[in-house]
């Protein structure tokens, strides 16, 4: 496919004609999902035009910058250049604004942007019980119960987007603390830690939005790792720290879940 559509590039020069030179630029929608959160994959769609087939694009962040680099491969004779589809996957980010960039990273002298588009990435709503943390991926739940047999729902004070605490009687007193981190790069795992200043007994949830298969989906074979992770404290016992350094596993969404 190359070697024929040299031999064009070079019959097109010869006759006198102007090859067209490659480009990309974003296609409509030019993200999936149109409407971005912290805790879901996202997709850019991207038009190459080009002769040789479509090309491998590579993705780089620095802060809120996203660069899509190809390898432009030059001129095409054919009139009009024929568009190639590609899917890039972004992954997940936490909820920002970002500016993403199509560059041809083999232009002369400096990179050449082709093509820019805005992604607005919402924070996700984990609901009112909930804490969000980690830019949305992970909810946090609690509930109790006390020596009456009295029991409630925790709520949640959101204090950063790692680390949040939960009062129980009044909001003035707070009884339960809990972060979650990312460990990813030490042990492929996220570290969940809480500690709390009740002896009543306590439930704590925390459950990877992203990797929670949907509701109805069959699970796979072999089955993922476990996205929930539950802890309990007895009724009667002072709190016992929680330090879990291999709580939940970093991959995506489960195999089959899209």
């Amino acid at each position: 496919m190359k070697i024929v559509a040299s031999l064009l590039v070079v019959a097109a020069l010869a006759a006198g004609i102007a090859p067209a030179r490659a480009s990309a630029r974003f296609a409509d929608p030019q993200f999936a999902p149109i409407e971005a959160t912290a805790a879901t994959p996202v997709v850019a769609h991207v038009l190459v035009y080009e002769c040789f087939g479509a090309p491998t694009v590579e993705v780089t962040r620095s802060g809120n910058v996203i660069q899509l680099g190809y390898e432009d491969a030059g001129s095409c004779p054919i009139d009009p250049i024929p568009a190639q589809a590609v899917d890039v996957s972004l992954g997940t980010l936490p909820a920002a604004s970002y500016d993403v960039r199509i560059v041809a990273t083999n232009q002369p002298l400096a990179y050449q942007i082709q093509d820019e588009a805005i992604l607005d990435v919402q924070q996700p709503d984990c609901g009112a019980d909930a804490l969000c943390l980690v830019g949305g991926r992970f909810a946090v739940t609690a509930t109790w119960t006390d020596y009456t047999g009295r029991s409630g729902v925790a709520h949640p004070v959101p204090l950063s987007d790692e680390t949040g605490s939960f009062w129980f009687f009044t909001d003035t007193n707070y009884e339960l603390m809990v972060k979650v981190l990312d460990g990813c790069a030490l042990n492929d795992h996220f570290w969940v830690y809480a500690g709390g200043l009740t002896d009543v007994r306590v439930d704590l949830v925390v459950t990877d939005r992203l990797r929670l298969p949907p509701p109805g989906e069959p699970i796979p074979d072999p089955p993922p790792p476990p996205a929930v992770r539950e802890y309990t404290n007895a009724l009667g016992h002072a709190f016992a720290p929680v330090d879990d350094s291999s709580a939940l596993f970093c991959g995506g969404p489960p195999s089959g879940s899209g």
